[in-house]
């Protein structure tokens, strides 16, 4: 890691959570979940593709192992994740933690990633209780926003680049065995896990417990057929498919290769089965330029059939970010959205309610954030030493404001330019370069150098690349 937040804050941790903020994000949590901030690095592990083991989907910044160099049961068992649960048991998120401390400090409960895992159990327990799988993406479709480093498609298709490299063998799965029978939940996502092999051994394996285990399954809803009926009479299953509109052009613009009648008759074919089954079924909207001014009827429509939404922003690739609309644009949404009303009869209804107005909180913010600037239109003319120099600014103001050592500032800005002249040396087309780099630039600081963290060069040049490709 390039970069570690721990190390380099003398004083005054700008991320550790303040009693006031503690006390307003606690009210909007189950009473008795409160006696942790978060509960994930005590209760789970998620495994990405890369072989990394992370503490869950949030924490960007800091691994708690590798399975190409450690058992499973060491990574569990080791000073990483120690260190990490220390951290957050005195509230402090600078351990990777910035994206919650961010959704925390804005009062947005359910952009925050630490209130997913408030469903954890309160028992003191040696092994976690889920195990949360992202091994593989392996994915049929080529969504408008989405990367090679999570769709396979993408990856040969539309990147052209060789597959990756699958770090997750049989002598993983067979280690899994030792954690399941104190396995509440498992969850897997993708790519698109109704095509990734490896999980039908682990739910082979799953499917045999004595113990329940409820398993969670993060899917497009392309994919029904009768392997997957047989395995859904097998297990528990889950879900929550990733429906972004209702609108049949719209949803195959950004769900590339998928068909909107098809998905909907799955969704009813799955909440059937959820029914029937005592288990959750959800849906997920990606909100972004494409679809923001369609939201109202999205949530109308999911809210007449009585099932819950879960939303997300895409903040990345930055082209498809409402965070970049301009400030009339951001201003005609918040205005819109206000004037709707949603029905809030049931439980359901009303959790749908509360989200859409957090959308609202969420770009009247980004909106906020644009008065503050005189000008918030982007004119590409820079050059790209020119883009590196104002990046340089941007990382030095943010290590200053954060009380660094200024032999750490040194240090840790010239390892970042270095990364940033690479990455020019590896496109090309220096306009290419210098409209990803900008694009890339405009998100939040802490965001930007996470980003540079958590990806291997390779991934990291292909996410500059999207930056720098207007596909939207």
């Amino acid at each position: 890691m390039i970069f570690d937040f721990k190390k380099i804050f003398t004083n005054n941790n700008p991320f550790k959570v303040s009693s006031s903020l503690l006390k307003q994000y606690n009210k909007r949590r189950p009473k008795n979940k409160t006696f942790k901030l978060c509960h994930a690095p005590s209760k789970s592990m998620l495994f990405i593709q890369s072989g990394l083991v992370m503490p869950c989907h949030y924490n960007r910044g800091y691994s708690i192992g590798n399975v190409k160099e450690e058992s499973i049961h060491q990574i569990w068992f080791g000073d990483k994740r120690s260190r990490l649960i220390k951290s957050i048991n005195h509230n402090d998120l600078s351990v990777g933690c910035f994206s919650c401390y961010n959704s925390i400090l804005n009062n947005s409960y359910y952009f925050t990633g630490a209130a997913k895992y408030d469903f954890f159990s309160n028992k003191k327990n040696k092994y976690p209780e889920m195990l949360d799988f992202q091994i593989s993406n392996t994915c049929n479709l080529q969504c408008s926003m989405c990367s090679g480093e999570y769709s396979s498609s993408i990856r040969t298709k539309r990147e052209k680049k060789p597959s990756y490299d699958n770090a997750y063998n049989d002598t993983f799965i067979e280690q899994i065995i030792e954690f399941l029978p104190y396995l509440k939940s498992a969850s897997f996502t993708g790519g698109e896990p109704f095509l990734i092999k490896q999980y039908y051994k682990i739910w082979d394996l799953i499917s045999v417990q004595k113990n329940k285990i409820d398993v969670y399954i993060s899917t497009n809803g392309t994919v029904y057929n009768n392997i997957v009926k047989n395995y859904l009479d097998k297990i528990n299953f889950n879900f929550t498919i990733s429906i972004d509109s209702i609108i049949k052009e719209t949803y195959e613009s950004i769900r590339i290769n998928s068909t909107l009648d098809n998905v909907l008759k799955n969704i009813e074919i799955f909440n059937n089965y959820c029914k029937s089954h005592n288990t959750k079924l959800y849906v997920k909207c990606c909100l972004m330029k494409k679809n923001i001014l369609e939201i109202p009827e999205y949530f109308k429509f999911w809210n007449l059939k009585d099932i819950e939404i879960v939303t997300k922003f895409v903040w990345f690739p930055p082209f498809a970010s409402i965070r970049e609309l301009s400030k009339t644009e951001l201003f005609n949404i918040i205005n819109t959205f206000k004037k709707v009303k949603l029905q809030s009869n049931t439980h359901i209804q009303k959790r749908n309610s509360e989200r859409f107005n957090e959308i609202i909180n969420q770009i009247e913010e980004w909106l906020n954030e644009k008065n503050n600037f005189q000008n918030d239109i982007i004119s590409f003319t820079k050059s790209y030493e020119e883009l590196v120099l104002n990046v340089k600014a941007k990382i030095y103001d943010f290590l200053i404001a954060n009380k660094t050592k200024p032999v750490i500032i040194e240090e840790t800005v010239e390892n970042y330019c270095k990364v940033l002249y690479k990455i020019a040396e590896n496109i090309p087309d220096n306009k290419t370069a210098c409209f990803a780099l900008e694009n890339f630039s405009k998100l939040p600081i802490h965001m930007f150098i996470s980003e540079l963290n958590r990806n291997d060069f390779d991934k990291l040049l292909e996410r500059f690349l999207q930056a720098g490709m207007e596909i939207y």
